[in-house]
């Protein structure tokens, strides 16, 4: 990968950081970073081809089933992320975009996330 796209991965993925900031709101609480490894932990599933359920979910941020799905919902209402049929997570209209997923995934290739167990 060439310095150039390398820098502009980087940027989308700042950015699709950035949106989910101002998306949780103004407030600057310990229950906005818990969103934000939501919605990256549900982005990393994305960016995978694998959309990850609230079970796995929660292993992968390390935060309680219940909590995750508490806050999922609350993701859900706001439209930052979605549930598919399945029960699986994606991003929502919010933040469904095809730079931020292509950020993602060069993330995830550069082993930048580990691998939900």
């Amino acid at each position: 990968m060439d310095h150039m796209t390398d820098r502009q991965q980087t940027a989308d993925l700042l950015r699709l950081v950035l949106n989910v900031s101002r998306l949780l709101g103004k407030k600057r609480t310990a229950s906005n970073a818990d969103d934000l490894l939501l919605v990256a932990g549900v982005a990393v599933g994305q960016a995978e081809g694998k959309p990850m359920k609230a079970g796995k979910g929660a292993l992968y941020v390390g935060m309680p089933r219940a909590t995750t799905i508490r806050k999922l919902r609350e993701l859900e209402a706001r439209g930052v992320v979605r549930v598919l049929p399945g029960g699986q997570y994606v991003l929502g209209s919010a933040l469904d975009s095809e730079k931020a997923t292509e950020a993602m995934q060069a993330a995830v290739a550069r082993g930048g996330y580990r691998q939900a167990q």
